[in-house]
């Protein structure tokens, strides 16, 4: 049997800001089930406006990154591959 491919760094990043995501908010929902482009907030998963404050603070806690009135204006909050984006882009990858 062929051994499972290594996931590259943006499946591990996006993985990791999902588990991020669930144990921060407290949420029942797998974190695999979490999709990159699912709408976190108005979506499915029922965030609301504390549960960004919540994740916005677990960010700069556990990623050391601080999100900018410009970039949550963009919709920097508004997916797991959104946030990933920034992460990258700050990272210069």
């Amino acid at each position: 049997m062929a051994p499972s491919p290594q996931p590259n760094d943006d499946e591990r990043l996006l993985r990791e800001l999902a588990q991020l995501l669930t144990s921060a908010l407290g949420l029942s929902a797998n974190p695999v089930q979490i999709t990159p482009d699912e709408t976190l907030f108005g979506g499915r998963l029922g965030l609301d406006s504390v549960d960004a404050l919540q994740w916005l603070c677990a960010l700069e806690r556990e990623r050391g990154i601080i999100l900018t009135e410009s970039e949550l204006a963009q919709g920097a909050l508004d997916s797991l591959s959104a946030v990933a984006q920034v992460i990258r882009a700050r990272q210069g990858t």
